[in-house]
């Protein structure tokens, strides 16, 4: 996030800050801490939010300027755990947490906010060859710009089947070894192929 933020700066003019989750003892950056992201208060005059984040339980003060932010109507951007973002189990804003149930926040923050939920990870890391689908009548003819396959090696999310109007441009699928020369399997992880973007 700070070599993206760095270009975006440098390069494209905007200003941008970058938050991390803060041990409040020692006051170091540490990824593992869930409950301290200081500096939140910059979404009150921020025109977009970029988020990658994992299971945070964020005290409600630091809570209160996310919420206010999307009550704002601000768009947001989710980088990979994005949609599993927060793990709340009680509390004001419980309804954020990726497994709320919560009248209309079902699925909390990732579905309402980002259009998916976090269900389940394939068990190991895997070689994925993602594939785009060409638009149709009527669509974004800008999906027809995009490589016919990309190949990575990563964890596929498991997602809920897509809410109405959201349509994928870029699919992800599991194959049979880490080359994206490799087969696809062909059990239930490509049973329907999983949305990447």
């Amino acid at each position: 996030m700070p070599q993206f933020a760095k270009i975006l700066s440098k390069y494209h003019g905007f200003k941008c800050t970058v938050l991390f989750a803060i041990n409040k003892q020692t006051g170091e950056i540490e990824p593992t801490v869930l409950d301290n992201i200081p500096g939140l208060e910059a979404l009150d005059s921020a025109d977009l939010l970029v988020i990658m984040a994992r299971f945070r339980n964020l005290p409600d003060e630091q809570m209160k300027h996310i919420d206010d932010y999307l009550k704002a109507g601000k768009p947001v951007i989710g980088i990979r755990t994005a949609t599993h973002s927060f793990k709340i189990s009680k509390g004001t804003y419980a309804q954020y947490s990726y497994d709320s149930k919560v009248a209309g926040w079902e699925g909390g923050f990732g579905r309402r906010v980002l259009g998916e939920t976090w269900i389940t990870t394939t068990a190991s890391i895997i070689a994925v060859r993602t594939r785009h689908r060409r638009p149709g009548p009527g669509e974004e003819p800008h999906r027809s710009r995009l490589p016919g396959h990309l190949g990575s090696v990563r964890r596929l999310h498991r997602p809920l089947p897509q809410p109405e109007g959201c349509v994928p441009v870029i699919m992800g699928q599991v194959l049979e070894g880490m080359n994206p020369t490799d087969k696809p399997v062909t059990d239930v992880k490509n049973n329907p192929m999983m949305p990447i973007a």
